[in-house]
């Protein structure tokens, strides 16, 4: 090496009619093409990830490379033309390497439906940049956590984070030259998701408690499902409390449902799937809240009338099932002790999934906070 220049020689072959030599720089981890037979290169064409750096009738060559270690190969070529099967190679190391650019500017990130966008001013056009990761703490440089771009531009979308209230992504874009190697300062921003970004993304299991029944009331001395007096008693919408069966939802309950229902398609919040116990309560709530896709009854969720049945395991195991990419889960139900004590009539607990077998608890929204809701 001489400063920044490495200063390379060879030996011909004795053993052959020799007519020129070809000399590539590969990066450090190693070289990754060979010449084509009868093919003819010259300086600075590329071979694979090498550049040539020299073609001809010697025995040395300098050159200045971009990066502070790089691996030398070289091929001799006999006069039909055929390239030496196996190259002699040298590695370099402690090179000056290459300047390192200027860093990036106005980085910003917005959550826009599932992802978050990206944006930022690189100094020059041609300048290769990193965008970086982090959840909850800014990334330190650009090999601190996630890499979720790589590349010549001054935009990225990010699909792969969790979108939930209680999750702050941290980004950082570094400037990098052609080896690899990326300036220190960088320029870095966060983003937060509203509760109503998340929800929009999906990705959400939502409990209900059905909106409020004091209308008539549970005839539970007609027995279990198991042995009725009255066959599916508790499925009755009969609203003649004189004959009815079981508790419907009176005049403020379904203005709270209705309520709900509004504010969620006015914030286009999308469902997948919609499950509702079996009384008729809580499938009216669940059709005024999301009746898209109709509801499906569950016994799992269903009071009283399954007693060999653990609700509170059933819910466990709604709120801990990831819902269809881009899409929420609406269950409604009832007050169960032991797991939802304490939820409202109209309530909902919004329950954030984890792949994991497991959820977490991300918010509790009484019936009338929807309509402001952040």
């Amino acid at each position: 090496m001489a400063g920044a220049a490495v200063r390379l020689s060879w030996a011909e072959p004795a053993d052959r009619d020799v007519s020129g030599s070809l000399v590539v720089r590969f990066p450090a981890a190693g070289a990754d093409a060979s010449p084509e037979t009868g093919r003819s290169y010259k300086a600075g064409e590329a071979l694979g990830r090498g550049v040539v750096v020299f073609a001809g009738r010697d025995t040395k060559a300098s050159d200045s490379p971009p990066c502070t270690q790089q691996l030398y190969a070289a091929w001799a070529r006999d006069g039909a033309g055929n390239w030496s099967a196996a190259a002699q190679t040298a590695k370099v190391a402690g090179l000056p390497g290459s300047a390192l650019p200027a860093a990036p500017t106005g980085l910003t990130a917005a959550v826009d439906g599932a992802g978050i966008v990206l944006a930022w001013t690189p100094a020059a056009a041609s300048v290769s940049t990193r965008v970086v990761r982090r959840r909850g703490v800014p990334p330190t440089s650009a090999s601190d956590w996630e890499t979720v771009f790589a590349g010549a531009g001054a935009s990225a979308r990010d699909l792969a984070p969790e979108l939930s209230p209680l999750v702050t992504w941290h980004y950082a874009v570094f400037a990098c030259n052609p080896c690899g190697d990326c300036e220190a300062t960088g320029a870095r921003t966060s983003v937060t998701p509203t509760l109503t970004q998340s929800l929009q993304a999906g990705g959400f299991v939502i409990y209900w408690r059905h909106a409020t029944a004091n209308t008539c009331q549970d005839r539970q001395n007609l027995g279990p499902a198991s042995m009725p007096q009255i066959m599916d008693w508790w499925k009755s919408c009969d609203r003649d409390c004189t004959t009815a069966l079981a508790r419907q939802l009176d005049l403020p309950g379904y203005d709270e449902a209705d309520a709900i229902g509004s504010a969620i398609r006015t914030r286009k919040i999308p469902f997948s799937s919609v499950v509702s116990s079996e009384y008729c309560r809580a499938l009216e709530t669940a059709s005024r809240i999301a009746p898209n896709p109709p509801a499906e009854t569950l016994k799992d969720i269903t009071f009283f009338v399954y007693p060999e049945l653990d609700p509170c395991k059933g819910l466990a195991t709604l709120v801990a099932t990831p819902p269809r990419a881009g899409t929420n889960v609406a269950v409604v139900a009832h007050v169960f002790l032991g797991c939802t004590d304490g939820i409202a009539s109209g309530e909902a607990w919004l329950y954030r999934p984890d792949g994991k077998g497991g959820s977490t608890l991300v918010a509790k929204l009484k019936a009338n906070e929807w309509a402001a809701l952040p």
